[in-house]
């Protein structure tokens, strides 16, 4: 029995999976001035952008104050926003009124211009009252 197992046809072998052939990465090549320069952009547009962020909230609480649509809670936000206490020692936090401000014109006194939104604010609240009663 044994002789005719070794004279018969070996089984067909099972083929194997071929994996493809392994795709060479290209090298890296690292062009310093190309890498300066996309840094250098993205900075840029992350400046540019953390610029349009501040005067954005600056224009939108200004045009809210300015409407007789604002509601007297919103508008409560905007004014405890706008009468934040100014920092002079040090620079003034993110999205603060004082930082808008600084951003939208740096020549501007926060002080004076919180003086002339309050005035304005109570033109547009004042005749809203005399409506109402």
């Amino acid at each position: 029995m044994q002789t005719c197992l070794w004279f018969e046809d070996a089984p067909a072998s099972v083929a194997k999976p071929t994996r493809p052939a392994p795709v060479g990465q290209p090298a890296v090549r690292i062009h310093a001035q190309a890498e300066y320069a996309n840094w250098r952009w993205d900075l840029e547009r992350l400046a540019e952008g953390w610029e349009d962020l501040h005067v954005g909230v600056l224009d939108r609480h200004l045009r809210l104050l300015a409407s007789p649509h604002t509601g007297a809670a919103e508008r409560a936000d905007i004014l405890a926003w706008l009468d934040a206490p100014l920092v002079f020692n040090r620079p003034a936090s993110a999205l603060s009124f004082q930082a808008c401000l600084a951003v939208y014109d740096a020549r501007l006194d926060p002080a004076e211009f919180q003086q002339l939104v309050q005035r304005a604010n109570r033109q547009v609240v004042n005749p809203r009252r005399e409506r109402a009663a």
